[in-house]
């Protein structure tokens, strides 16, 4: 768009009268100046400068730069900058009609001012805003004023509030009454930011400004405008308001001077259905609040085009690549809305400088690029979800007598004694005999009925009902040390040794058969471990006999020790010389006893070694499939599993057919469940035990066998029935009719234990106690609350535990110690000697109990802690409450997280006995705990001697209520939610933006897909939850790198190296297997055995022994071909002058030519005139050398050659040999007058290594061959021909 007619009139009248737009044909329309091409001004001495000539010589040379501009650009582009935005954000709020708007918004350098609230007189620094337009009554959209803003609080405006200016209470604005959405509206702004456009053939500057897209219909609605700029063209002269007095001369008093022209760009918008365009430049459009363009690009090729173009360049010829990679470093999030590291759902990816080309763009940072990840957080739901519960190794029992209820299983010390003799055969007379056949000992979990013989046999129990004994924590501690009374060969050749009966060993015949016996001692002639075969006592003696022949025989020098295993148990009691029974299946003196029935042996006999069942399963933590269960998941209030659970003991008189019952109760689950109705004795058997503890010697625990028919001769019990109480049930009732068979009427008591399902029963509670470590409270009540115990007396022997009398310890915070035996003050816990590191600790988690944790003393402790002295140490635990299973939520109470509890940090517990770890977050944990010591609430002093072994009795909760577990074969039923995996692709985009591409989360997730045109840097495998360490830090993210090289022609040139050494050494070893599998047959046909094999493909003589006297060969590297020995000599011709002509030959120099002779062929005697050849009659004498012999024949056949780094090469061998060239076959081509040779003119320009040709003439070419065949290709073909000794006279 050219100036505009207005502006054209204007400059060519009065006062400028630029003839350059006079009209100069009325026909076509063309201005004087464009029609007499004018493009300079010549300005002439003595004749007057004309204003008008000034003038015109302004407009041809801006007519110049117009036609340049117009090249490039049309009229109302955007050169640089310009760009619009737009704020759909901004508040509009309607003010009074006496407002001055321009007091706080200045349009000319589209600058606003910041309002504040005025409250009485002053500004309420907490409402402010930031005005960014006006909209006047005097624009014409509308008929009120408005100030339009940001707010840059969050504090807002009111109707009818008073505003002020930052910095002047005087300057104020009132905003309208009314309702405040009356008054207050959302409110579009677009701006436009500095920049240069192309308008009127003038690069013109546009200004920053902004203006507001007002929807006069509807205030709060997305505007819809056309959006542009208003181009004004104005003339300036001294009269001008604003620059009239900058048009001034100063210098010349005043002078009025040149008027001014210029051009002016306005933001400005029109209405989306306005056409009138005259003056108006449309740059874009606005549609329900979005920008759209409606101008292209400019026509010249920018910054941006020629760098797509040299990036498309790049990108064909190199594709993707990376120069310097940008190392990943994983580190913590910086902020989030939680103080705690762990909470924070996102951590850090810091990608340090680097550069890369993606799509033939360069991108290069010069500092690290921080990408914000997010955590495995995501979740899927396992639904009615059946876990496994099986409560470990068992073993098969019968003639059991001894209650085993919850109470019971559950009453420190909780073990009986293990024997390997059967009851009968235990030495009861005393606590000392009684102990000769004990080898250990082990802790009864439960009693499960295992099989219901078909007839009741109650006299015998052998033959009766057998039962399953869950045992654990087996303890075979036997420390019998003695001497052997001797040993000697016996008659069946086996080692005879005396034993002692005062030793304390078992005299019944087969006792200790199939234990292992360790021989030893200082003075012993014998020492090792051995089996014993055989046992037997005689007297006061025991006979051992050894499975392993002796050479030397021990001696009473000798020492021995007994070790057994499960294998070697034969029975379970407890001893308590009060107990007599009538029941010829028990034992007297045995408060509990069971005996292991012969189908629980290997042999099925009494005598075989016992088998102890599912060992694999010998813990109560029950592993979920899925190992990061969400916390607040698990559906406990539906989640069922099976228990034991005792009934209330019930005593009552009995008489013959007499029915009694005993109750079942139980609290704080949704529900408990017993089979109810009437039971056969087979299926009561498998649902409940009944104990009578009647304290007489048919009672203390024995079991009344169910039975479907009444017994007058043995007790039984029949007619069983369980009766609901309650809906849902809160009690069960079982009654059954008791026959005492031959005894007497009695008062009897039963109590019974049920197998019964829980529903819904509340998961234990852990409560988190931090240890102090600045207050002494170890001597007071809160003791276990600030997690501290003192010690006295103390021991420093290596390996010495000090029991922390609680359980569950997590963490040895700090052991203090003090040289004198005072109790610990505060004062002392900053003074005290910080000697945590000469202890361990053992958390005193079990895999089937909570016991106490302890401090183990590390040797050198003894160096700087007295016995003397005083120990305190500071420990982190968990109390328990409640007495259901432990799951994730038990450790992230409100109260745990608030002394620092989190997800992340919930302990893992490793096995002692399989040394397997197992985080406790994925688990349901039924392990008891043993109670605190002390007190049932654990608030007690904490002060002891290093001796002390006192403990509490029970694993019970701190109510006193025991733990429960369930039943073997059990299956825990319910739900919960658990955390995904998921790998994430880190990529770097053309535009040199970094993307984090989050793949979907699953069980077994796969990247993601990038977007098309980035390259891939990284993946990232994010683990469920992703644990963070103490710094915030992930533990367990892995990363993959993806790295694309840059290879320049040196480096593929170094690639081509090497593959032809890996060619090379390929076909070598090929060669050497064919020689391998090549057939060598002696002379009678039979294949030879071949070793040592040497293969050489000829290509050098690396592996020639060139070196050796006796060496006789040479090598064609060439044609890979052995060749004799030779010897290649000069030899001299020279010339028979005296025979030359009989020999029909000329010699002429060097040259030997046949004989000729000259005659005259044409001649020119007559001449028109001379020419001088030399007109200048300048000469320059050349001279002329001959040297003769021209060529030198003479070779060196003794001078060694150079010594050429060969690398292996044909040459190499005889370099190093220190010998000539001649093993080398051909080398008086090669080394001596050269070889021919053509370089591929395409491999030549592509910088290759060329091709050696030869040419292979004669008479077999055939049509449209040219003789020339590289050596390759000559080799390919079989060699079929050899090289012709001639060239063809286009050969060259």
């Amino acid at each position: 768009m050219a100036l505009s007619n207005t502006t054209q009139n204007t400059l060519r009248t009065q006062p400028y009268y630029d003839d350059y737009y006079q009209v100069a044909n009325t026909e076509t329309g063309l201005l004087r100046g464009d029609d007499f091409d004018f493009h300079r001004i010549l300005f002439r001495p003595r004749y007057g400068v004309q204003s008008r000539e000034l003038t015109q010589l302004q407009t041809l040379l801006q007519a110049q730069l117009e036609r340049l501009g117009n090249a490039q650009f049309r009229d109302g582009d955007r050169v640089m900058g310009a760009q619009l935005t737009i704020d759909t954000t901004a508040t509009i709020g309607q003010v009074l009609a006496n407002t001055t708007l321009t007091n706080f918004f200045d349009r000319e350098y589209n600058a606003g001012k910041t309002i504040y609230a005025q409250v009485a007189g002053q500004a309420d620094y907490t409402t402010a805003a930031r005005v960014t337009q006006y909209v006047s009554i005097d624009d014409g959209d509308t008929s009120n004023n408005y100030l339009v803003f940001k707010y840059t609080s969050t504090n807002t405006f009111g109707a009818t509030g008073v505003v002020q200016d930052s910095g002047n209470t005087s300057i104020t604005a009132t905003f309208a009454a009314g309702s405040n959405t009356s008054v207050f509206h959302t409110a579009s702004t677009i701006s436009i930011d500095e920049g240069v456009m192309f308008v009127s053939g003038f690069f013109v500057r546009v200004r920053p400004q902004t203006i507001p897209l007002i929807n006069t219909d509807d205030i709060d609605a997305l505007p819809s405008y056309r959006v542009g700029m208003e181009v004004n063209e104005e003339f300036l002269d001294e009269l001008d308001d604003v620059v009239g007095d900058t048009l001034l001369d100063e210098a010349n008093r005043g002078a009025v001077g040149a008027h001014r022209f210029r051009v002016r760009l306005t933001l400005a918008k029109r209405s989306i259905n306005d056409t009138a365009d005259t003056g108006f430049i449309e740059i874009a459009r606005v549609i329900d609040g979005q920008i759209l363009y409606t101008r292209s690009n400019p026509r010249y090729v920018t910054a941006d085009e020629l760098k797509q173009t040299l990036a498309r360049r790049t990108y064909d010829e190199s594709g993707d690549y990376i120069l310097r990679p940008f190392a990943a470093v994983i580190g913590a999030a910086t902020s989030a809305n939680s103080t705690n590291s762990a909470d924070i759902s996102t951590f850090q990816l810091s990608l340090a400088p680097g550069k890369a080309y993606v799509r033939g763009y360069e991108i290069e940072t010069n500092a690290p690029v921080r990408l914000s990840i997010d955590k495995g957080r995501d979740t899927e739901s396992a639904t009615n979800r059946s876990l496994p519960a099986s409560v470990g190794s068992y073993m098969l029992v019968d003639s059991v007598v001894g209650t085993v209820t919850p109470s019971d299983y559950f009453t420190a010390p909780g073990s009986v004694d293990i024997h390997c003799v059967p009851p009968e055969n235990i030495d009861t007379n005393t606590s000392i005999t009684y102990a000769y056949s004990k080898i250990g000992t082990a802790k009864v979990r439960m009693l499960e009925t295992y099989n219901v013989p078909s007839s009741l046999n109650i006299s015998n129990f052998a033959s009766g009902t057998i039962y399953k004994l869950f045992v654990y924590d087996w303890n075979f501690a036997n420390n019998l040390t003695a001497n052997i009374g001797s040993a000697l060969i016996d008659a069946n050749g086996q080692v005879e040794l005396t034993i002692a009966k005062a030793n304390g060993i078992p005299m019944v015949d087969g006792a200790i058969q199939g234990a292992t016996i360790i021989l030893d001692g200082a003075n012993s002639v014998v020492s090792g471990t051995f089996t014993i075969d055989r046992y037997e006592h005689s007297g006061n003696n025991g006979k051992v006999y050894l499975k392993e022949y002796l050479a030397i025989l021990p001696t009473n020098q000798t020492t021995y020790r007994l070790l057994f295993q499960p294998r070697d148990v034969d029975s379970f009691t407890l001893y308590d010389a009060t107990k007599t029974y009538d029941n010829i299946a028990y034992t007297d003196n045995l408060s509990f006893q069971a005996v292991v029935n012969p189908i629980g042996k290997i042999d099925g006999t009494p005598n075989g070694f016992s088998i102890i069942n599912a060992t694999d399963t010998n813990k109560l933590l029950y592993q979920i499939p899925e190992v990061f269960v969400a916390n607040g998941s698990i559906s406990i209030g539906t989640a069922k599993f099976k228990t034991w659970l005792a009934s209330i003991a019930n005593t009552g008189t009995i008489t013959d057919n007499g029915t009694i019952s005993v109750a079942f109760t139980f609290t704080g689950a949704s529900s408990f469940s017993i089979p109810d109705g009437s039971l056969s004795a087979s299926e009561a058997q498998q649902y409940f035990n009944i104990f009578d503890i009647t304290a007489d010697a048919n009672g203390y625990g024995q079991i009344i066998q169910f039975s479907d028919t009444a017994n007058s001769t043995n007790r039984c019990i029949t007619g069983v029935n369980i009766s609901a109480i309650g809906s849902p049930a809160t009690e069960y009732d079982l009654s059954f009719v008791y026959h005492h068979g031959s005894g007497a009427t009695t008062t009897r008591t039963f109590i019974a234990v049920a197998k019964t399902t829980i529903t819904g029963y509340p998961a234990r509670t852990k409560d988190y106690y931090v240890g102090n470590t600045t207050h002494a409270a170890s001597s007071n009540t809160s003791a276990l609350a600030n997690g501290q115990i003192e010690f006295h007396s103390l021991n420093v022997a290596p390996n010495f535990a000090y029991s922390l009398k609680t359980h569950d310890v997590t963490n040895l915070r700090k052991v203090l110690y003090k040289s004198s035996n005072t109790a610990f003050a505060n004062s002392d816990m900053s003074t005290a000697t910080d000697v945590t590191a000469y202890f361990t600790l053992d958390t005193g988690q079990r895999d089937n109990s909570y016991e106490y944790g302890r401090a183990i003393v590390k040797p050198g402790a003894s160096s700087v802690i007295s016995p003397t002295g005083r120990l305190m140490f500071v420990f982190d635990h968990f109390m328990h409450s409640g007495i259901g299973y432990i799951t994730v939520d038990s450790y992230l109470s409100t109260n745990n997280r608030d002394k620092g509890m989190t997800y992340d940090a919930i302990p893992s517990y490793t096995s002692p006995k399989t040394n397997r770890k197992t985080n406790l977050r994925s688990v349901l944990d039924f392990r008891p705990a043993l109670g605190h010591y002390g007190a049932a609430n654990g608030n007690v002093a904490l002060v002891f001697a290093s001796s002390d072994t006192g403990a509490n009795t029970i694993y019970a909760a701190s109510d006193g209520t025991h733990y429960l577990i369930p039943v073997s074969n059990d299956l825990w039923n319910g739900s919960y939610d658990y955390y995904l995996p998921r790998i994430d692709a880190v990529s770097l985009a053309a535009n040199g933006e970094f993307h984090v591409t989050q793949g979907q989360p699953a069980v077994r997730p796969r990247r993601p897909n990038i977007e098309a045109n980035d390259l891939l840097l990284y993946e990232l495998s994010i683990p469920p939850y992703t644990l963070v360490d103490a710094t915030g830090i992930p533990v367990s993210v892995s990363l993959k790198s993806y790295d694309y090289k840059r290879y320049t022609m040196q480096d593929i040139s170094k690639v081509e190296d090497r593959v032809k050494r890996l060619e090379y050494y390929t076909a070598l070893s090929q060669l050497e297997k064919s020689t391998l599998d090549q057939p060598e047959l002696d002379q009678n046909d039979n294949e030879r055995f071949k070793n040592g094999i040497v293969v050489d493909n000829f290509t050098s003589t690396s592996t020639a022994a060139v070196e050796k006297t006796d060496f006789a060969a040479s090598i064609d590297t060439r044609l890979h071909e052995l060749h004799p020995a030779f010897r290649s000599f000069s030899t001299q011709f020279s010339t028979d002058y005296a025979n030359t002509f009989t020999q029909r030959i000329t010699v002429i120099g060097d040259m030997v030519i046949p004989s000729y002779t000259t005659e005259e062929f044409i001649s020119q005697p007559l001449a028109t005139k001379s020419v001088s050849v030399n007109p200048f009659d300048v000469g320059s004498f050349y001279g002329k050398i001959a040297l003769s012999p021209a060529v030198d024949t003479w070779k060196s056949t003794k001078t060694l050659p150079a010594q050429v780094i060969d690398a292996g090469g044909p040459t190499q061998a005889w370099v190093n040999a220190n010998l000539p060239s001649y093993t080398v076959w051909g080398e008086w081509q090669t080394t001596w007058t050269g070889t021919q040779t053509v370089q591929d003119a395409e491999d030549h320009e592509q910088g290759g290594s060329g091709t050696e040709w030869k040419y292979f003439g004669g008479n077999d070419l055939k049509a449209g061959e040219s003789g020339w065949k590289s050596w390759e290709e000559w080799e390919a073909a079989g060699s079929p021909m050899e090289p012709s000794t001639g060239l063809p006279a286009n050969a060259l």
